[in-house]
């Protein structure tokens, strides 16, 4: 459900250690794993192989477990910096009165910047 991947990311949504040490293994095995930055901290998957977890996701998991982990991956986005990530999970999780509020708190410094 994360369109891209950073092991303290990964950590908070999933409520597991070691997420960054997995990231790293998947890379170093070639295992459908794209790194993002030079520094290796931020990754996404390769397209075909993220629809399928998405896909394995929606067929095996309850709403409820769904909605949660957009919850979590939406409240790491945004404590981090990432509001457009944090908006989207809003989103995703049809969390309307979040994004709202999400989109309102950037409204006033996007168009300061001329982002309409």
């Amino acid at each position: 459900m994360l369109e891209r991947l950073t092991g303290p990311l990964c950590d908070f949504v999933t409520g597991l250690d070691g997420s960054q040490e997995m990231l790293e293994n998947l890379e170093r095995s070639n295992l459908f794993l794209v790194p993002l930055d030079e520094s290796r901290q931020w990754y996404r998957y390769q397209h075909l192989f993220a629809e399928l977890l998405r896909h394995q996701l929606e067929v095996k998991s309850q709403t409820d477990e769904v909605i949660a982990l957009h919850q979590r991956a939406s409240q790491w986005f945004e404590g981090h910096g990432f509001p457009d990530d944090a908006i989207h999970h809003s989103l995703a999780q049809q969390d309307w009165q979040r994004a709202i509020s999400l989109i309102y708190a950037q409204s006033e410094e996007r168009r300061n910047r001329g982002e309409f």
